[in-house]
């Protein structure tokens, strides 16, 4: 994660350089000092550091997939096998040449919370066990969707969430039937992660007359 925050530094002195040297082109055209090789010369210098920016976006969005996947959460109730993963999609990497093929889950942004200052980065998830929506373990998204501004918090859904890429869990509630006991299992993060769930459980009702 500190990684990624340098990266986003390298980016945006990058930025300020291509500014100065727009501006240094702007300004010798203006005054009518700019010869045809030092305009060659001030946009090849440009396109280098556009090139870069380019570059670096790549590492940035690699470290952003494997980031989502080493925090990643998920939930079952009882002792049910399977997993879920709420607000996320599983990802085809074998499609996208990551270095690790394999299908990993992608979209909760757990990772861009924001620290305190003791530098224990936390954030609020809220789980509707009436209804909430897990990633499909029958569908991999073949291109992984585009977190837009993915380094801001709070991070949005990928543009391409639809209701097609994610499964709905819907009969949870039912299953609360009155004199038993059930356990909820959330499990955030990977080996080697420190990591800690606190968790609060509202039960709304009403009164049928």
């Amino acid at each position: 994660m500190d990684q990624l925050d340098e990266l986003t530094e390298e980016i945006g002195t990058l930025e300020s350089e291509i500014d100065e040297i727009s501006a240094n082109i702007f300004e010798l055209w203006a005054t009518g000092n700019l010869s045809f090789d030092d305009s060659m010369a001030l946009i090849s210098e440009r396109d280098g550091k556009n090139a870069e920016i380019t570059n670096i976006r790549l590492v940035q969005d690699t470290l952003d997939t494997w980031l989502d996947d080493k925090y990643k959460l998920s939930i079952n109730l009882d002792d049910d096998v399977s997993v879920h993963y709420p607000n996320s999609v599983r990802i085809d990497l074998a499609k996208l040449n990551y270095p690790n093929a394999s299908t990993i889950v992608w979209g909760q942004g757990n990772y861009l919370a924001l620290d305190d200052a003791d530098g224990i980065r936390g954030r609020r998830i809220e789980i509707d066990l009436n209804e909430f929506w897990v990633a499909d373990p029958s569908w991999e998204h073949p291109v992984k969707p585009l977190r837009e501004e993915f380094l801001l918090e709070p991070p949005g859904y990928p543009d391409r969430y639809t209701a097609y890429e994610l499964m709905p869990i819907r009969t949870w509630l039912d299953r609360f039937t009155p004199g038993t006991e059930h356990t909820l299992h959330f499990n955030l993060g990977s080996d080697g992660t420190n990591t800690k769930i606190s968790a609060s459980l509202f039960l709304v009702y009403n009164n049928v007359e």
